[in-house]
């Protein structure tokens, strides 16, 4: 980081996909930030991108968690958005398992048109986040 005078310069953000792991690969690196811009880094180290000083001082640091420019602009926007909350809408999060009962019924994993659901779980009891569905359900029609 550098202090600046004047008015503040976007934020140069640099994600890499690798780390070096000797001198060479090192020096391989320094040389691909030197030469480019923005964008991809040369022989696949990452990709530079830039983010306005007035989000930085927001503490918006989006791009440092998106590799893509693209997706850190996407959060960024949807991060704005004032989306209603559940009371608002009309629903509680209590009533999810009676309004699915009502509209859908279980389904098995490899069922055309079934989806995955994960099932809620007490904080206390949730030590890990895993991929696998609890269960699989179908639309009634």
């Amino acid at each position: 980081m550098k202090r600046c005078e004047g008015e503040r310069q976007p934020t140069r953000i640099i994600n890499l996909d690798k780390f070096p792991d000797n001198d060479e690969k090192l020096q391989s690196l320094f040389e691909s930030l030197d030469k480019t811009k923005t964008g991809e880094l040369l022989k696949d180290w990452g990709e530079i991108s830039y983010w306005p000083a007035e989000r930085i001082e927001r503490g918006d640091w989006t791009p440092a968690i998106w590799k893509s420019l693209e997706l850190a602009e996407a959060a960024a926007q949807f991060t704005e958005c004032e989306l209603p909350t559940l009371e608002e809408l009309g629903i509680s999060s209590t009533l999810t398992t009676p309004i699915l009962t009502v509209h859908f019924k279980r389904s098995e994993p490899n069922f055309p048109g079934s989806f995955p659901i994960i099932k809620s779980k007490s904080a206390d009891s949730q030590t890990t986040i895993q991929s696998q569905p609890d269960e699989w359900w179908i639309h009634k029609q």
